[in-house]
């Protein structure tokens, strides 16, 4: 579940890609080192997260001592691996696990949050184990011990002047392991490159290959909202939906064109006993469709942007396509919400739009127009058509407005409350009488020859809920 808002940070940072020149041989010296880090990061993070679950709270010990470290990585890593580099490698390890750590917390404030308002309760000390048995078992599961990048900072990497070469201008240095000759990256800078620049870099391994992205401090804009809320809707055919119109609507089927590729290579690699991480060509797809994905929800964004909003609201994000395979699934479901996060937040950083999330429940049956809730409502993927007033628009763009009306406070209702609550607004200009079970006469206030005699499951569990309240 995601918070309600996001926060504004005081300093936000954007990470810039250097675009440095490639070449084999020192990719090869930088896979040397970023192995034995990779090693000696698994070792970090197991230790600390076992320390964790043995004493049920995380240490304080965020910068290490050489006892700690000699405590924790193997003599063979202790003699190789540069003690910086040692100190930065369980830095980024203890940060890993702190954040898996407050995600768990979070989880455990919002369930039991949750059980008391079902039981009316506190929860046992028994129960609250459990609780916390689920949210490592299925929602805070243990963090990865793969290590994906470095955060470097200007003691292992830093930039100096290439002044004997003609064909770039920089140097990036990076440390070597003890005992070698540190590595030089060539480069070209440019102002946009080196514009506010911090003293720290990511090392990014993709495939044999390494990227370096420069950490910058990112300047806060001026800006002027020329609307107040923008609500947003994520669909199984049309990427993005907003208050007036669909974006992104070839998207899906752009990914489903990549995807029957991908699972067409997938089977040809596996029938010849190859996983499909060892073949260059399946590694360039899943980039194809990784920096797709990555440009298409950029731009789409950029044009919420043009509209200027004050609010910006949406539901809780979960990619999840039926025409997609399992794999690419996977990826957008891990990649797309990442991207998409880190784009709201950079609209929060520099733009200071606010950005809230809230409950989706009911928002794809729910009429925009008179907010009757129905099953019916919704014909297809991509019609709406309301059997009380007769709105009819593109289902995703109904949804969208929605949730562009809806709060953030919204989250901490349950899915019957919510119900609850919209048909209490539907009632304030229309009369409900129940003729049987499951049959009902909806009359309107405010236009006396207008009443609808209609079958609907919702109405009936909101008249039961309402007689109980």
């Amino acid at each position: 579940m995601a918070k309600g808002r996001m926060s504004r940070n005081k300093k936000p940072i954007r990470a810039v890609n250097a675009f440095t020149q490639h070449n084999s041989i020192k990719d090869r010296r930088l896979q040397v080192i970023f192995s034995h880090c990779a090693k000696a990061y698994k070792l970090v993070v197991d230790f600390i997260y076992k320390e964790y679950i043995t004493n049920e709270e995380l240490s304080d010990r965020s910068k290490p001592d050489k006892a700690r470290l000699a405590q924790i990585i193997t003599d063979d890593l202790l003699n190789i691996i540069p003690a910086r580099m040692q100190t930065i490698i369980y830095q980024q390890a203890y940060g890993a696990v702190k954040s898996n750590v407050s995600l768990a917390k979070f989880y455990l404030d919002d369930l039991t949050f949750k059980f008391k308002r079902e039981y009316k309760r506190e929860p046992s000390q028994s129960e609250i184990k459990a609780i916390k048995r689920h949210i490592r078992s299925h929602l805070a599961c243990k963090i990865s011990t793969k290590l994906r990048n470095i955060a470097a900072d200007s003691h292992m990497v830093r930039i100096e002047q290439a002044e004997r070469s003609k064909h770039f201008d920089r140097w990036i240095r990076v440390m070597n392991l003890k005992g070698l000759k540190p590595i030089y990256i060539p480069y070209k800078s440019s102002e946009y490159k080196e514009a506010n620049l911090r003293n720290s870099m990511n090392i990014v391994k993709r495939g044999d290959r390494f990227e370096f992205l420069l950490n910058q401090d990112a300047e806060k804009l001026e800006y002027t909202p020329k609307c107040d809320v923008i609500g947003i809707d994520f669909g199984l055919r049309d990427f993005m939906a907003i208050n007036d119109k669909i974006l992104g609507n070839r998207f899906v089927s752009w990914l489903e064109k990549q995807d029957d590729i991908l699972v067409k290579l997938q089977a040809s690699l596996q029938s010849n006993g190859l996983k499909p991480k060892s073949s260059n060509r399946y590694i360039r797809l899943v980039q194809r469709i990784r920096d797709y994905t990555k440009n298409e929800i950029c731009r789409l964004f950029n044009q919420v942007l043009d509209l200027a909003p004050k609010i910006i609201r949406l539901e809780s994000l979960e990619f999840r396509y039926q025409s997609l395979s399992k794999r690419l699934n996977r990826l957008l479901s891990k990649f797309a919400n990442k991207i998409i996060k880190e784009k709201l937040q950079r609209l929060v950083d520099i733009y200071g739009i606010k950005v809230e999330y809230v409950n989706p429940a009911y928002t794809s049956k729910e009429c925009s127009e008179c907010h009757y809730i129905a099953a019916t409502n919704r014909t297809d993927t991509k019609t709406f058509v309301c059997k009380y007033c007769g709105n009819k628009l593109n289902a995703n763009v109904n949804a969208a407005r929605n949730i562009a009306r809806r709060s953030c406070d919204s989250l901490k209702r349950s899915i019957k409350q919510v119900l609850i609550d919209r048909f209490n607004i539907f009632m304030l200009d229309n009369e409900i009488t129940r003729l049987s079970e499951n049959k009902f006469l909806i009359r309107s206030r405010s236009r006396a020859s207008v009443e609808t005699v209609v079958r609907n499951k919702y109405l009936k569990l909101f008249m039961a809920k309402s007689v109980n309240a």
